[in-house]
């Protein structure tokens, strides 16, 4: 449509381009020689001869429209084989950046690159060149919604945790479970402040929830056990809610090492005294507790079925279930964790109504021993922000998911990106290298992963194949290639012009982008990356006076 436009308009300037041409060639007036274009058009329709002034006044006419013919039918060419090019001002601004406010992603020009929209971000580097100080730190010592950040190493909750209570406003807690010094925060799903508003079905999905996430099954061994375990634990749970009214982890680890005393009650001991002594050697106390509860009438049908079933396992068949269940649920026998988990700090709602920030820090040491629990806590609040649509600026959750990869598989970040935008949630996911997502989840979610995400930000990669996908994803833009040969012994020789494919970023560019510098990829715009210096953050002279004073 715009080479349309262009095109009549310059077949329209002919003419007065020409007339204009002609005064000045033959010093005459502009705005009383209209006559002179009748004459030279009737010497051209005579075959009049005519004064050389006047076939350079018609070339000169004619070049505006001959130049733009020349040009669009260069760049059809140079397109034959690609037209990779690097963002211009004018491009960042068509693809929605800003240069005022919202999450930076880097130095464009020599001013700060923002978007405000809440699509989600892929953030590559190898260790060292710097996508924690540089994307993560100065976006959380400025935006003020609520943000969940994983932080092994501690280093966020360190430099940012004091400026975003103090001067953001932030509620902020710290779950370190091994670090009471730090520690404030307090998970536990089945708290009794969240049950009460729920349902039977909601908590049965809740629990269920729950028990996904605990017991996955392990591709190498067979899941009968492990799908038993996970009915244990939602058994358990559900029948302590139904008691009590709550549950915590700590409380449904204990069932199956309970004595008699805590699991029967009085009135089913003493009426079953002589059953009881009857099956001491044949049956464990579990067995007779599921029997009391198959006659409990108080409690839900669901659960007394789930008793009966559990009471036809075999003795044999149910110690190995038992015994899988314990070792999901290894993890709360420590006192530090279940006093962690005895209760909730916060409701879901609140990560909306106010502005809290969650800081998950785990030592090195403890990845794999908390592993569970952290995905649990992910998985729950990022299920129950999906809960309700929402487009409230203020009420956005930004998600930064630092080495995501190491605390196992969380099926939940799959889906966030694509439906991040409906619930207003951002997902800033950050790896070392696509390998880390494809050994951790599989090639599949890794292309889920990569292509759902609207931008992705990439540091120096040390990974050549990541190199190479990245390299292939931005494509490549026709040159002109000019060979030359001359014969023997020979003065002059021959040259021949051919257009050829070359990558805009090779996989060895990609491999050596300088430190501080950074490539930022769009969605839709792949062919159009954009060139960035990195924002690091003692750099800036505000967010080093920011750290040091808080």
């Amino acid at each position: 449509m715009k080479k349309l436009y262009f095109t009549i308009v310059f077949t329209v300037l002919i003419l007065p381009i020409f007339y204009i041409s002609l005064c000045i060639n033959f010093d005459l007036d502009i705005f009383t020689s209209f006559d002179v274009l009748f004459r030279v058009l009737n010497a051209l329709l005579n075959l009049d001869s005519l004064n050389s002034k006047v076939y350079v006044s018609l070339i000169i006419a004619l070049s505006p429209l001959i130049i733009f013919i020349s040009i669009n039918i260069l760049n059809a060419t140079k397109k034959d084989y690609g037209y990779a090019r690097f963002s211009s001002i004018l491009d960042v601004k068509k693809m929605g950046f800003n240069f005022k406010d919202g999450f930076c992603l880097g130095i464009f020009k020599r001013k700060k690159l923002y978007i405000k929209d809440n699509l989600g971000i892929l953030v590559i580097a190898s260790p060292g060149t710097g996508k924690t100080s540089s994307i993560v730190i100065p976006n959380l010592l400025t935006i003020k919604h609520s943000c969940i950040v994983l932080d092994i190493k501690g280093e966020l909750e360190n430099k940012t945790s004091k400026y975003r209570s103090q001067v953001l406003k932030n509620d902020v807690y710290v779950f370190s479970p091994y670090n009471q010094n730090i520690n404030n925060f307090n998970f536990n799903p089945f708290d009794k402040d969240i049950l009460d508003s729920l349902e039977f079905n909601e908590i049965l999905r809740l629990v269920k929830e729950v028990a996904n996430v605990l017991f996955k099954d392990n591709k190498n061994s067979d899941p009968h056990w492990n799908q038993n375990a996970r009915k244990l634990f939602i058994f358990f749970c559900m029948y302590d809610i139904s008691k009590n009214g709550y549950t915590t982890f700590y409380k449904v680890m204990r069932y199956p090492m309970m004595d008699e005393d805590e699991l029967l009650d009085k009135n089913y001991l003493k009426k079953s005294q002589k059953e009881k002594e009857d099956l001491k050697d044949k049956y464990s106390v579990l067995q007779l507790f599921f029997k009391q509860v198959s006659n409990d009438k108080s409690i839900e049908e669901l659960i007394v079925d789930m008793a009966r079933g559990f009471n036809r396992f075999n003795e044999r068949e149910f110690k190995s279930i038992v015994s899988t269940f314990s070792i999901k649920l290894e993890v709360f026998e420590d006192k530090t964790i279940a006093n962690s988990t005895q209760k909730m700090s916060f409701s879901y709602e609140e990560l909306r109504k106010k502005n809290i920030t969650l800081y998950i820090c785990v030592n090195e040491k403890d990845v794999v021993t908390l592993s569970s629990l952290i995905q649990i806590i992910i998985e729950l609040i990022g299920k129950n922000l999906i809960s309700k649509e929402n487009s409230i600026k203020n009420e956005r959750v930004t998600f930064f998911l630092d080495e995501f990869t190491r605390f196992k598989k969380l099926d939940f970040l799959l889906e966030l990106p694509s439906i991040s935008r409906s619930y207003n949630i951002q997902p800033i996911f950050l790896t070392q290298t696509e390998a880390q997502i494809e050994k951790n989840y599989s090639s599949e979610d890794l292309r889920i992963i990569s292509g759902s995400c609207q931008y992705k930000i990439i540091f120096t990669i040390n990974d050549i194949k990541t190199a190479q996908n990245l390299s292939n994803e931005i494509g490549s833009f026709t040159r002109q290639k000019v060979s030359s040969s001359s014969p023997e012994m020979k003065v002059f020789g021959s040259k021949n012009k051919t257009l050829e494919k070359y990558s805009l970023l090779t996989p060895q560019d990609l491999q050596n982008i300088p430190k501080d510098e950074l490539i930022i990829t769009v969605f839709g715009n792949k062919a159009k990356p954009i060139k960035c210096k990195a924002n690091y953050w003692f750099k800036n002279r505000k967010f080093r006076k920011v750290i040091k004073g808080y």
